[in-house]
């Protein structure tokens, strides 16, 4: 009421959910989702409760000209974004992330949409400069989830440079699986160990390869409200001790004081031996701060997730 006692560009409308289905149907209104929508110049945005922030952070990105768009990478067998039935697919995801005021789309460094220009190639020739490659310049947001084929040297060169732009990447990683993102996330100070976090305790009844993870001691935005969490197949992380300057890396998540990372995963059968990781880290933040006098530089802050 405040606010659209001040403004007369504002009003509000309070909506029963019970008698406008067609309304949670279009804002893909879930029980877990937030329930503040703003709307305004063919933009959208949620606020999660009616506090202050909450409101007036919504009302800035309707304000906005554009609408913030989260990128999934494509080409490696990633997480499909449109599929439902399968383990892999990730429309729940989507959905949960559209409810949020973004919008989702996928993106890749390896089938451009436009053909390369016309020229001659010698097919004669033994080998051949790889081509650069970069992503598209409207990409703030890039997520990497579930890659099943390591990315090729002129991806990972395209992501450095997003990141040294100020870009936003979240990286999720199955066990056991290359991603070739391994010496990039060290120099983020996020070192990637090839193991299986387990636990032989488990509470849920999901077996050992599913640990409970809860919140480190390290208040952070992403995990406010976060109590625990079930990781099914996760492998653990830990802190570089090398790293560029000015990268600062926090912990994020953390597995029970019971699990370790096992990396015998060979065999089949877990118990723990000098190989394995203690101290489970299962998710972790970096940022740093872009130095560059850039005007079109995306962010004043690079973050990596992992």
């Amino acid at each position: 009421e405040r606010y659209a006692a001040n403004s007369p560009h504002l009003s509000y409308e309070l909506v029963d959910p019970s008698q406008r289905p067609d309304l949670v149907e279009k804002f893909k209104i879930t029980e877990r989702s937030a329930r503040i929508v703003l709307t305004g110049r063919d933009q959208e945005s949620r606020a999660k409760n009616l506090s202050e922030q909450e409101l007036t952070n919504g009302i800035i990105k309707v304000a906005e000209k554009t609408s913030k768009t989260i990128y999934f990478l494509s080409g490696h067998g990633e997480i499909d974004l449109a599929e439902q039935q399968e383990a892999e697919g990730a429309s729940y995801l989507a959905d949960a992330i559209r409810a949020e005021g973004y919008q989702v789309a996928d993106v890749s460094l390896i089938n451009p949409d436009k053909p390369a220009p016309s020229s001659r190639l010698s097919l004669m020739a033994e080998s051949a400069a790889a081509t650069p490659v970069a992503l598209p310049d409207n990409v703030t947001y890039l997520v990497v989830a579930g890659v099943r084929s390591a990315l090729l040297e002129p991806e990972i060169a395209a992501i450095e440079a997003f990141l040294k732009n100020g870009g936003r990447l979240i990286v999720l990683l199955d066990p056991a699986t290359p991603s070739g993102l391994d010496d990039l996330l060290a120099r983020w100070r996020i070192e990637v160990h090839d193991d299986l976090v387990v636990d032989p305790n488990p509470l849920m009844g999901l077996g050992p390869a599913a640990p409970i993870v809860t919140p480190t001691e390290n208040a952070h935005p992403s995990t406010r409200g976060v109590n625990a969490a079930v990781m099914m197949t996760v492998r653990s992380l830990g802190i570089g001790a090398r790293g560029e300057p000015g990268v600062d890396t926090v912990p994020l998540l953390q597995a029970g004081q019971s699990t370790w990372g096992e990396t015998n995963l060979l065999a089949g059968e877990a118990e723990q031996d000098d190989r394995d990781h203690y101290d489970v880290k299962v998710a972790m933040v970096a940022t740093k701060s872009t130095a560059q006098l850039d005007a079109n530089k995306l962010s004043e802050e690079a973050r990596v997730v992992v």
